[in-house]
């Protein structure tokens, strides 16, 4: 194979690897976009609305999301807005009655064996 059809062999794989790239690279905008949309959302329409640990709680499960579901108990959530995990609990209710959040699994500690515990998912709308 001459230098030529070797440099377009290249040329047409690059291409190839571009288009599969710039299709990740759209997903990946679209899915910045929702992200940025939906925390616009809280922060114009639900913070007036929210009482302070509704919001710290709301904003916490929305940083946590990944792939749209946050997984994280609610005593580190409580740990990380300066809350006891009881309020954490209400504002958790109180966000599902306000539909700004959707329990996907519920979670609790059943037993002492760490591999019965089952962490919460939640679903920021």
């Amino acid at each position: 194979m001459n230098a030529i059809a070797m440099k377009k062999r290249t040329s047409s794989e690059n291409a190839t690897d571009r288009g599969v790239s710039d299709i990740d690279k759209k997903q990946r905008r679209l899915k910045h976009a929702k992200r940025w949309a939906l925390f616009n959302r809280l922060i114009e329409l639900d913070q007036r609305s929210l009482k302070d640990v509704e919001f710290r709680v709301v904003m916490t499960l929305f940083r946590h999301q990944r792939d749209g579901v946050a997984s994280i108990p609610q005593i580190e959530i409580a740990r990380q807005v300066g809350k006891t995990r009881e309020a954490v609990s209400r504002a958790i209710r109180s966000l599902v009655k306000k539909e700004l959040v959707v329990i996907i699994r519920q979670g609790g500690q059943f037993g002492q064996n760490p591999e019965q515990r089952v962490v919460s998912k939640y679903h920021v709308l």
